[in-house]
């Protein structure tokens, strides 16, 4: 079957043979190390590395995902202001007023040079809109 389930199916068997291939590699390479030690012991440790190493990467992924989250979600710009900023005649007046909007509008903390950019990006964008009027 070439499904999308059974696609996401085979990824995960696939990882999950690495990452014991990884766990058993990792127990050689302690038992090199430490060949007086006990086997269950060296495979113990290489377990407890394992989950450790994954517990890890979870927190890691999930405070990703929250800088993701925190990134896209800044405050948005009502319809009311933008509908005054188009309203009005000078498209020099038009682009001060949606970039004085984008820079108002709350960035999350750590990403302030977000409005700089997007202030930027707005005026490049109307550039061409006062000789359009």
């Amino acid at each position: 079957s070439r499904g999308f389930f059974a696609t996401i199916r085979r990824w995960i068997a696939q990882a999950l043979f690495v990452f014991a291939l990884l766990v058993a590699m990792h127990a050689g390479h302690l038992y090199m190390a430490q060949p007086e030690q006990p086997i269950g012991d060296t495979a113990q440790s290489a377990l407890s590395d394992a989950i450790s190493m994954v517990f890890s990467a979870t927190v890691l992924l999930k405070d990703a995902g929250a800088t993701v989250c925190q990134m896209t979600a800044r405050s948005s710009i009502s319809a009311t202001d933008l509908e005054r900023c188009t309203a009005m005649m000078d498209g020099m007046e038009i682009r001060d007023c949606v970039a004085s909007l984008v820079t108002s509008a709350k960035a999350p903390s750590g990403i302030d040079h977000l409005g700089a950019l997007s202030k930027d990006y707005i005026n490049l964008g109307l550039s061409g809109l006062g000789s359009s009027l």
